[in-house]
């Protein structure tokens, strides 16, 4: 239990620290520590075509993913890289958490907690001019 307070209270610390009243990232903070999963966007995946590609001819339950902070990140402090690890050991990077995902994740991973990972898709790509994109469902 006493772990789940401590989750809880660096996300809503750093939720006050983004301009939150205190009651209500409190509020916000329980929600995501209770949460049975949260779904969170990869941003990037535009560039990261061949590498979603790949990944996607694997069935889901076969990827593993994961997640790794990247503090010196010249663009975000708070930058999560997303990697997929195919069965055949083959490790994909296809992008980072949402920026708004990173800025409560971040200080926890930094801390020890990561978040569990409970699955990625692959969505889009029905056609030639529609690009593919990913998502993560995630357990803090």
């Amino acid at each position: 239990m006493s772990n789940i307070k401590s989750k809880v209270m660096t996300a809503a610390n750093r939720l006050v620290k983004g301009g939150m009243c205190r009651s209500l990232a409190m509020v916000k903070a329980w929600a995501l520590a209770k949460a049975d999963g949260l779904r969170i966007k990869i941003k990037g995946t535009s560039r990261r075509q061949n590498e979603l590609e790949a990944v996607a001819k694997y069935r889901p339950e076969d990827v593993t993913v994961q997640l790794r902070r990247e503090p010196h990140n010249s663009h975000d402090s708070n930058a999560v890289a997303v990697y997929a690890a195919a069965p055949d050991r083959r490790v994909y990077f296809i992008g980072y958490l949402a920026k708004a995902a990173a800025y409560v994740l971040a200080p926890l991973m930094d801390k020890g907690k990561a978040p569990q990972v409970r699955g990625l898709s692959i969505v889009g790509g029905f056609n030639e001019f529609v690009s593919l994109g990913a998502r993560l469902a995630v357990r803090v």
